[in-house]
């Protein structure tokens, strides 16, 4: 715990950064790695400003990374009898019908997020040298791909079932299952059809305010087969990153179900037992919502993330809720933090290192669940900060 963690988009459909929980992690862990599709470099720039933005990569305050590449659920003939889904991958590329050049296409962003043109590209030189360029084709499993995992997680009724029931929970608290119900999935073309008896017209009349809070939000089947294929990726990020990684209450549910299934397959003496400990803190100091709402900025959290680096280093590995309470009372000690109102905050810590976990004989798993295995096997632990807790426990 502290050590590192991966922070991305922080819902589906939002492009933009949350930077007052980038400030958060930045306070709580050594090392914050942001991975970033092209869309978020460019907000990135519009927010912070290019220096700024140079300044925090090239000291170390957070490591990055980015790709062209992003994972996607695709609605064909969509509000009629013939509707289905695929799941993709997709490339955003400045120059259609090329092969993709990561670098043009990051000083191309830097540029749209801050119309300077040549200052981006001197900007961009010198940061490309410090940055990581990801492609999802390069760094999964040969022959795997994080829409065939997803699909196959579709096709598993039992997963699907519990996965389903798992995900409404939070994005339509108050629904109540018919006894009835059902939710299946078709081959159809490419892709599938989903059968279900579940009204979303219904379910779209109490949606939770953590997930949808426009006006004109709408929970469709595609945002609910979106959910499942944006959980395979945050899992297989942390996985090969072997870091913590920052989840919504629905994604972090899903990933320690998915983690739970994949350790069950190995060995049924660990189906019953508690594989992740949720422990909620209370009275952390509220930085995300005070730096989103433009009292304060993102410069400002600098000196305190440098105070922290001695007390961060001290707690590497340990927890705790009073360890938590302790680094927090300590950081608000002597700066503006210590006017903040408090709020909870969650972390979901695996407990199931040591257990006897190996690849059991005549067991069907696919590569990717392989993969996760390994990781698992060698001392990986899918620990998740979970934002928007405050708001997912009213």
């Amino acid at each position: 715990m502290f050590e590192s963690i991966i922070l991305r988009k922080n819902q589906p459909d939002i492009s933009y950064p949350d930077i007052g929980l980038l400030a958060e992690c930045m306070l709580f862990y050594n090392n914050v790695h942001v991975i970033a599709d092209i869309s978020m470099i460019q907000s990135l720039v519009q927010k912070l400003g290019l220096d700024l933005f140079e300044n925090l990569i090239s000291e170390g305050y957070i490591q990055f990374s980015f790709s062209v590449r992003g994972t996607g659920t695709w609605t064909k003939a969509g509000g009629t009898q013939d509707e289905y889904h695929q799941y993709e991958t997709y490339a955003i590329t400045k120059h259609r019908n090329k092969e993709i050049d990561f670098e043009a296409n990051f000083i191309d962003m830097l540029e749209r997020g801050s119309g300077k043109r040549g200052k981006s590209r001197r900007v961009g030189r010198r940061m490309l040298q410090k940055i990581e360029m990801i492609d999802y084709q390069n760094i999964l499993p040969q022959n795997e791909s994080i829409p065939n995992t997803a699909k196959n997680d579709l096709f598993d009724k039992n997963f699907l079932k519990n996965a389903i029931k798992i995900s409404l929970k939070h994005l339509v608290p108050n629904y109540k299952f018919p006894s009835d119900w059902y939710f299946n999935i078709i081959p159809f073309k490419a892709g599938f059809k989903v059968d279900t008896n579940i009204n979303f017209n219904y379910l779209n009349k109490s949606l939770s305010s953590v997930y949808f809070n426009k006006p004109d939000s709408k929970l469709t089947r595609a945002y609910l087969l979106d959910t499942f294929l944006k959980t395979n990726e945050d899992l297989f990020l942390a996985a090969h990153f072997k870091k913590e990684i920052v989840t919504l209450p629905i994604t972090s549910e899903l990933i320690q179900y998915k983690c739970e299934e994949i350790i069950n397959k190995t060995n049924n003496s660990v189906m019953h037992k508690e594989l992740f400990h949720n422990q909620v803190i209370s009275d952390v100091k509220n930085v995300r919502d005070v730096i989103n709402c433009g009292e304060k900025s993102l410069k400002d959290i600098l000196p305190i993330v440098d105070k922290s680096k001695n007390f961060k280093s001290w707690v590497l590995g340990k927890t705790g809720e009073d360890l938590i309470k302790d680094y927090c009372q300590e950081l608000s000690s002597q700066s503006w933090l210590e006017s903040l109102p408090g709020k909870l905050v969650k972390f979901s810590f695996f407990t199931g290192a040591g257990l006897l976990i190996s690849p059991a004989a005549g067991v069907a798993m696919g590569l990717f669940e392989s993969f996760i295995l390994e990781r698992l096997i060698k001392g990986w632990k899918p620990v998740q900060y979970v934002s928007e807790i405050q708001k997912f426990l009213k």
